[in-house]
């Protein structure tokens, strides 16, 4: 194996975000040492390089998310125009509400991502 020089890079936070880097490593039981203290420093850097390993795939959920919003808009803004020239039915109704639900839910996943990808 090879021999590794060990470069030590300083890092200013404040008390608050330091308490909640604390939180998020001792949630992690995979940056745990044998005494049951949290290893802080390897926490970090699976943090700071795990983004590094899948840039595309994130990217594909962005855009698989982006083109789920485009989609729903699409169907609310023909719904709308529809019931907005008087020729919409309570069927048109339901459906806009459907879409409208959509969009709740597609925007959950989109915060649901962020705050994964935000964890990890």
């Amino acid at each position: 194996m090879k021999n590794l020089k060990w470069k030590i890079v300083p890092v200013r936070m404040t008390e608050y975000q330091y308490e909640n880097l604390m939180r998020a490593a001792e949630k992690d039981p995979g940056h745990k040492l044998k005494s049951g203290r949290v290893n802080l420093s390897e926490f970090m850097r699976a943090r700071i390089f795990s983004f590094q390993n899948n840039p595309d795939q994130i990217q594909k959920k962005i855009d698989g998310l982006i083109f789920q919003f485009r989609k729903i808009g699409t169907n609310i803004n023909q719904v709308a125009k529809k019931i907005n020239s008087d020729f919409g039915t309570i069927n048109d109704i339901s459906a806009l509400k459907i879409y409208l639900d959509n969009l709740q839910t597609e925007t959950e996943k989109v915060l649901e991502f962020l705050e994964n990808l935000n964890e990890e």
